[in-house]
């Protein structure tokens, strides 16, 4: 199938980086990182304000108040921590870059669609100059909604209204993600392409740059 439009994911498909990851490099730090994990995923109200914040219900000053709260890390490192990880993401796969480059040179659009916060699209983006490696980059957290969910009438909230500003019909797209959640928008139309241990982002680019040949 030759798409028009490909849909990648970043976590887990084009990045493994972590938030305050840098701490749990170092012994010295590690209790600090330990401390962030449990607060935000091992407690309702954590996971509830990261649900939030990924729906930009919440923004990044709330969830570090909530963590200097909870953890007793002051809240300037907290933030300034932050920052330097999403400043210093990197891809699973460098050699994804020059793929999407060929993709777009032959006219396939290359959209990141990510369940995200405001720091990635903040801090992230600008600095790896990811608006200026994809056409697009669409985040949970301006949506409103994640990848997953579906109106009532069958659209969906995160894809719809970039599809019809781009004139596209669902299976004229795909996605690229390894969340088995994400598999939903095949009800709609958009192809679902498993990012996992036999198939990587790369060989998925591979496989339709050599379809173009």
């Amino acid at each position: 199938m030759a798409y028009k439009t490909i849909f990648i994911d970043w976590d887990g498909t084009l990045s493994r980086s972590r938030f305050w990851d840098r701490w749990s490099r170092d012994a010295d730090t590690y209790p600090r990182y330990q401390l962030i994990q449990e607060a935000l995923f091992h407690s309702d109200e954590g996971r509830l304000l990261i649900k939030d914040w990924m729906r930009g219900l919440r923004s990044a000053s709330n969830i570090l108040k909530y963590l200097n709260e909870m953890t007793g890390i002051n809240y300037d490192e907290l933030e300034s921590e932050l920052r330097y990880s999403c400043e210093h993401m990197t891809l699973i796969d460098e050699s994804v870059i020059d793929k999407i480059r060929q993709l777009r040179a032959r006219g396939i659009k290359a959209v990141i669609a990510t369940d995200n916060m405001d720091v990635f699209r903040l801090i992230t983006v600008p600095a790896l100059k990811l608006d200026q490696l994809f056409d697009e980059i669409i985040t949970s957290d301006t949506k409103g909604a994640f990848k997953k969910e579906m109106n009532d009438d069958g659209t969906s909230p995160f894809f719809d209204r970039y599809l019809r500003q781009n004139n596209l019909k669902p299976h004229e797209s795909a996605i690229i993600d390894d969340s088995l959640d994400t598999n939903v928008v095949e009800n709609w139309g958009i192809d679902f392409l498993h990012v996992n241990q036999d198939s990587s982002l790369a060989q998925y680019l591979d496989d339709f740059l050599s379809l173009r040949d």
